[in-house]
């Protein structure tokens, strides 16, 4: 999804996800009329396929020099667990190749703004509805303290749970802003 945000006179650009074809994504803007080059930042929620695998003709038709804002648990290995069946690897985003094609990634857990204060990003968000229940076969990797490591299922709390949704709005008590531009989050 492409979110512009009008602030000020000037338009601002954010991508957020980026879909599973490699082509669709840059073709869509063009065909749209969109520049792909005014994206600003790239907010991924999770790093399942169906949300990055667009990133890859980004790269190659505009560039990567963008902030990637990201959860922590991005990095995460998933698998699909169908009863009666071996489990299923899902593909894994690999930080070697987003931060090699020029992209800065910006690992965030907390509520953070972009924009000047003018988009939240609201950061993990916990599964506590039947809204979004999560995908009941889908496992995600969870590193614990020193080696223990364990396959966890998704609909309650993942990496998914860190889909983060925008919000518009003016800054607010315990939040904070993120650069829109090649730089690293204030500390």
């Amino acid at each position: 999804m492409l979110v512009t945000v009008e602030r000020g006179g000037a338009q601002h650009r954010i991508l957020f996800d980026a879909g599973l074809s490699p082509d669709a994504l840059v073709t869509n803007m063009l065909r749209l009329g969109l520049d792909p080059r005014d994206v600003e930042i790239i907010v991924l929620t999770h790093g399942r396929s169906d949300h990055t695998t667009s990133l890859d003709g980004f790269i190659r038709d505009v560039g990567a020099s963008l902030p990637v804002l990201i959860h922590p648990e991005f990095w995460n290995r998933r698998r699909l667990m169908i009863p009666g069946r071996d489990p299923v690897e899902l593909p894994t985003t690999s930080r070697r190749a987003l931060e090699g094609a020029g992209f800065t990634i910006i690992e965030e857990r907390q509520p953070s703004f972009l924009l000047d204060g003018s988009v939240l990003i609201t950061g993990e968000v916990d599964r506590t509805s039947r809204f979004e229940p999560g995908v009941p076969p889908q496992q995600a990797l969870r590193y614990g303290g020193g080696s223990l490591t364990r396959w966890c299922s998704t609909t309650r709390r993942s990496s998914c749970t860190s889909a983060a949704r925008a919000w518009w709005c003016s800054p607010a008590a315990g939040t904070r802003a993120l650069p829109t531009s090649g730089a690293t989050p204030a500390a």
